[in-house]
């Protein structure tokens, strides 16, 4: 039976082995130039590569602030400029354009609301008769048309985008550039002018 190192007999202790000695090299191996590094010959394995950048790293100053004298006010830039708002104009059926300067109100024999009463009076000749004597108000609103219902008999409806709302009785509704108002069956394209 061969003899086990592991195992000792009770009352005995094991025999001290000496420490490996550690031999310094001479010196530490060189860089080749070729972007290549030398291996102790106790590693077995193939040259590695490694990665250097080609060229010296960039150096970022950081941004310096004027010196500002103490006792100097320091003022925000002024803000943008909001848009002037657009001039809006209504297409007619036969071609004819109609400043939306202000309040306009359109009817075959319209009436001015008692919620606008300086709107400008806006007859509309409907050869179909679908067009109620007082039939809506509109006014221009950022860079579209406000259109309000003055509850007229064939409805107001506003088509943008391929979607058509149609607006309840004395109700509003926004109409943007490129929309179509329908009084009825009389429409009109709302463009900028």
């Amino acid at each position: 039976m061969a003899e086990n190192p592991f195992l000792l007999t009770p009352g005995s202790m094991p025999v001290p082995r000496p420490e490996p000695a550690i031999v310094p090299t001479a010196a530490p191996p060189s860089r080749d130039l070729d972007r290549y590094i030398a291996l102790p010959p106790s590693i077995e394995s193939a040259t590695h590569r490694i990665a250097r950048p080609e060229t010296a790293p960039t150096v970022v100053s950081p941004v310096v602030s004027p010196a500002v004298p103490p006792g100097t006010l320091l003022v925000a830039p002024e803000p943008e400029p909001e848009p002037a708002p657009l001039s809006l104009a209504l297409v007619l059926p036969d071609g004819g354009r109609l400043a939306v300067d202000g309040p306009l109100v359109l009817g075959r024999d319209p009436a001015p609301p008692a919620s606008a009463p300086a709107a400008q009076i806006t007859p509309l000749d409907d050869s179909g008769k679908t067009v109620s004597k007082t039939h809506a108000l509109l006014e221009p609103e950022g860079r579209g048309i406000r259109v309000t219902e003055l509850h007229s008999t064939n409805g107001v409806a506003i088509s943008s985008d391929g979607v058509r709302t149609v607006l309840a009785p004395g109700g509003d509704g926004i109409a943007p550039i490129g929309s179509v108002i329908e009084l009825g069956s009389f429409t009109v394209l709302v463009e900028a002018r």
